[in-house]
């Protein structure tokens, strides 16, 4: 189960609704810090909220918002 929901990952719109549902929450974590969000799904929430953002994770989250400005928002 991820975020009181039960998750199936190898179903497609099992496994999308389970990530938008922990992004939603990454939003509100961060209060809509997208790098921190970004950060959170990628390195992990814990990893975020005890050491930054780290190094690793900047060409990732460089990478997402370089598709966001070629597909919009």
């Amino acid at each position: 189960a991820m975020l009181g929901q039960p998750v199936d990952i190898s179903d497609a719109r099992s496994n999308v609704r389970a990530g938008v549902r922990l992004l939603a929450h990454y939003l509100g974590r961060y209060g809509g810090d997208r790098a921190l969000v970004l950060a959170a799904y990628y390195q992990g929430e814990r990893a975020v909220d005890e050491y930054g953002i780290y190094p690793m994770s900047l060409p990732y989250i460089a990478s997402i918002v370089a598709l966001e400005a070629i597909f919009g928002r």
